[in-house]
């Protein structure tokens, strides 16, 4: 599967509680009308902090990735890094 333009990855941290990823989630297509092409929850049993890797498509350039960012933080992720990955033919 070949994605035009690449993808942004984004590394969150979150309160470990029910709910907390789906709101993260919701507030990011919400803001972005991106499709989630991956997530990867993590965490530890009785830890206060889970954590996630969520992957969108690069659509709509830098200004798109720096709203995804924005929406993470506004539903309260904390942002552990933020990449673009480009697609270009070699």
């Amino acid at each position: 599967m070949t994605i035009q333009g690449g993808v942004f990855i984004i590394h969150i941290a979150m309160p470990n509680e029910p709910g907390t990823l789906g709101k993260v989630l919701t507030t990011i297509e919400a803001a972005t009308g991106l499709n989630l092409l991956l997530a990867y929850a993590y965490g530890w049993p009785g830890e206060a902090i889970g954590y996630a890797l969520l992957v969108y498509p690069a659509e709509g350039g830098d200004e798109m990735g720096k709203k995804l960012v924005e929406a993470s933080r506004s539903a309260g992720a904390i942002i552990l890094g933020a990449y673009k990955i480009e697609n270009k033919m070699l």
